[in-house]
């Protein structure tokens, strides 16, 4: 008779599923300016991607399309990110909640939406310091289901506080020594939750997604049994077998003694699961399940031996570590999952993450000091390759007063419509030598093993067209350009204008091969650079196959983020094929890219295609929790399970 009662629940969500029972909203009108809506829309696809191996039947909307017609079947609508919703919006949602829909609210500034919930806003707050905020502590006052605890890193927040009998503070946050702050992480009401903060892509994804599923479940008993048949049903497949016993054949077949312990506990926590379900244990089901994921991951990891000689690196975007402020904590850890190289960001046009005289010193290193000091003594005695990271040409994070200078000195690239944007024009002299004066100073200082670089093009294929390129490029043709910028964009100038603007960008790569190994003899130089080569000579302005023809570069690491095989294969072919590139090709996967995010499998079949075509080895996009937490622990199994190569051993 339960069981019957069970499924008789289930069938009545499914066949709300259909109807869209919960919808996300991307905030669109809800948003200021682009910059925020195009933040909106990156944390409600976190939200939505979350979500969907539950099989629930979401729909994502934007703020204009949130109506009472649209909203009439949900019964749970969620906000990641709507800041100030339009009066027809809030109108719509104000009639859903009266109705007895739930909301979950993130970030919200919303007076109105707040009161309608039983809240009141409280004033914006930042953090003083790294890790004040580093987690979120539920009480027992949280639906059921919802983890004790979900790491998180916040440097801001906008709180809403209980302002009516009913609501409730359901979690507080915590510091990076989990010692509770006075600050709600989360508040409840009967119209929903609300939280302090956007839910961050930043690690700890199944607590996020357990407690995303308790909030969308309080008050919908069937929705928890619902979201584990969908998991169970969504994660049975591995790489196309089709059913989860198939997936661990499969895994056997490809060889490797330590998966075998990892088999039979997914075979184990996979049984567990389905009785658990049958037997109306949403909860637990949920949590075997993903167990049974975990150990059919874990088992898969162990199947990939360490190749010898193979280069692993991660790009450190922050330029201050996992830890800011412990390099040696960073390095550690590195070390002991395997990663051989380290490309830290420290040095943009506009800022220094360390004690420049050539760029402005950053607030970075007036907050937690010299970071590529820091890094080195870290880094050398856990063995790590250290590559000093160069955005080049790039200064829209340059002060006001600077970049108005250099708008007032014609040394900013300008479109093909005549509007200047935050970068360098690369062939500018002045500018040439202001890059090469800031490398120079970082290979005096610091005993870094390599420079690699980064933004070394022009945005794209509307730059630039400012009136010094149109004066150095007629010097170069002996000839003046008779309609500027329209001839240089068509036949018979086309051509030739594309080879020369390329050529400034190449100038300064060839000048650091020049003046960098005469500093440095051993000096390794890379670049990030696009992966459709060589179309993007013609459009950035990015020749790299040259470089690494000529051998300016030692390596490039093409960055070939996307989700899709078939596209990650054969763009790492056509790479390793050019003259110059096999092993000296380190492709970039994007883990948590803005392109795509990959899960711990989708990397290990990148790495594995990778391998195949004779890579020399790959580079991490980007050294945060995520990948610390959840995919180089996975490569640690097989991957990268031997012992680093000796720092510079794959030096061509």
């Amino acid at each position: 008779m339960k069981q019957w009662l069970i499924w008789g629940l289930l069938a009545l969500w499914a066949g709300g599923a259909a109807a869209q029972r919960v919808v996300i909203v991307q905030g669109t009108t809800s948003n200021p300016n682009e910059a925020e809506r195009n933040y909106a829309r990156r944390v409600a696809a976190f939200v939505d991607r979350s979500l969907r191996p539950f099989a629930l039947g979401q729909a994502v909307r934007p703020d204009e399309q949130v109506t009472e017609a649209t909203l009439r079947d949900a019964a749970v609508v969620l906000l990641p990110y709507n800041a100030h919703l339009p009066d027809a919006e809030f109108q719509a949602l104000q009639a859903f909640s009266r109705r007895g829909g739930r909301l979950v609210v993130f970030y919200g500034a919303d007076s109105r939406l707040a009161q309608l919930m039983g809240f009141k806003l409280a004033p914006y707050l930042v953090a003083q310091r790294e890790g004040q905020w580093s987690a979120m502590r539920f009480n027992a006052a949280a639906p059921a289901g919802t983890p004790p605890r979900v790491a998180q890193s916040s440097r801001n927040m906008r709180p809403a506080l209980p302002a009516s009998p009913q609501a409730r503070v359901i979690a507080q946050w915590e510091d990076d020594r989990s010692r509770a702050g006075t600050e709600p992480a989360w508040v409840g009401s009967p119209q929903g939750f609300w939280m302090s903060h956007v839910l961050l892509d930043d690690g700890d994804d199944w607590n996020k997604q357990r407690l995303l599923l308790a909030l969308i479940a309080d008050g919908n008993p069937a929705l928890l049994l619902t979201a584990a048949r969908g998991y169970l049903d969504t994660t049975a497949s591995f790489r196309g077998t089709g059913n989860f016993d198939a997936g661990l054949q499969a895994i056997a077949a490809r060889g490797g003694s330590a998966s075998t312990a990892a088999i039979g506990h997914a075979r184990r926590f996979r049984t567990e699961a389905e009785a658990s379900l049958a037997a109306g244990h949403a909860v637990a089901a949920l949590d075997q399940a993903h167990e049974a994921v975990l150990a059919r991951l874990q088992a898969y990891g162990a199947t990939l031996a360490p190749r010898n000689g193979e280069r692993v690196g991660v790009w450190d975007h922050s330029g201050a570590g996992l830890y800011p402020g412990d390099w040696a904590r960073t390095a550690r850890e590195l070390r002991d999952q395997g990663v051989t190289d380290i490309f830290v960001n420290t040095l943009w046009p506009a800022l220094a993450h360390y004690a420049s005289d050539v760029m402005p010193r950053s607030d970075t290193f007036r907050i937690h000091g010299d970071q590529m000091a820091a890094c080195l003594a870290a880094a050398k005695p856990c063995g790590l390759t250290v590559h000093a990271w160069k955005v080049c040409w790039r200064v829209d994070n340059a002060a006001s007063d600077l970049l108005a200078r250099w708008r007032q000195e014609g040394r900013l690239q300008v479109t093909d419509a005549g509007e200047s944007i935050p970068w360098l024009c690369p062939s500018h002299p002045a500018n040439l030598q202001y890059e090469k004066d800031a490398l120079r100073e970082l290979l005096t200082r610091y005993a870094v093993d390599g420079v690699h670089l980064d933004y070394i093009r022009y945005r794209d294929s509307h730059l630039c067209y400012c009136t010094g390129c149109r004066q150095r490029f007629e010097e170069f043709t002996g000839r003046p350009v008779a309609a500027w910028p329209q001839d240089v964009r068509r036949a018979p100038l086309q051509g030739r204008f594309e080879a020369w603007r390329a050529g400034r960008v190449t100038r300064l790569v060839q000048d650091l091969s020049v003046f960098g190994r005469r500093l440095k003899p051993d000096l390794q130089i890379s670049a990030a650079v696009y992966g459709r080569y060589p179309l993007c000579m013609r459009s950035v302005g990015q020749d790299w196959g040259q470089w690494l023809e000529k051998g300016w570069l030692d390596f490039a690491c093409p960055m070939n983020y996307t989700p899709d095989l078939a596209k990650f294969t054969a763009w790492t072919r056509e790479q390793t094929a050019l003259p110059g590139g096999a092993n000296r090709i380190w492709p970039g996967i994007g883990v948590t890219a803005t392109e795509c995010q990959l899960d711990a499998e989708a990397v290990l079949d990148q790495v594995a295609i990778l391998r195949d075509v004779g890579a020399g080895g790959f580079v991490l996009f980007d050294l945060n929790q995520t990948l610390a937490r959840d995919v180089l622990p996975i490569l640690r199994l097989g991957a990268t399970s031997g012992k680093p190569a000796p720092a510079g051993s794959n030096h061509p």
